[in-house]
């Protein structure tokens, strides 16, 4: 079964690093393994090679799933929505998605799940939670 068709396939969550290596190196490799509900990730080095060489070299270790390498700053918003738009556009499952700061880490492993919960109950009368 692909990753796609995994039960939770449904949730992308998005990470934008810029200029902080040692922070992203700190949460990056651990959101996956403290998120109980499947989802998949996405990694943006926005105008940060630095970051963008670690994580290249890093690419097999299973902490994400996509990653974007991106020469120059293209501002955070535009940053977090490379992903969004790919996915809206390519993958009609996805239901949700979640801009992570990459100085987060969540501290209970049903975090995506309490989050989901609150955009399924408040559905169309809420933009953003």
């Amino acid at each position: 079964m692909d990753a796609d068709d995994a039960p939770g396939a449904d949730a992308l969550v998005v990470t934008v690093t810029r200029n902080k290596r040692a922070v992203a190196e700190q949460t990056i490799p651990h959101l996956k393994a403290r998120t109980r509900r499947p989802f998949r990730y996405a990694v943006v080095a926005n105008g940060d090679l630095d970051s963008g060489d670690w994580l290249l070299a890093n690419r097999a270790s299973g902490w994400f799933d996509h990653l974007a390498v991106v020469s120059d700053n293209l501002g955070v918003g535009p940053a977090y929505n490379l992903f969004w738009r790919h996915a809206v556009r390519f993958n009609r499952r996805l239901k949700y998605v979640v801009k992570m700061d990459d100085s987060n880490v969540p501290a209970r492993a049903d975090w995506l799940d309490e989050l989901i919960a609150l955009a399924d109950y408040y559905g169309p009368r809420a933009g953003m939670i």
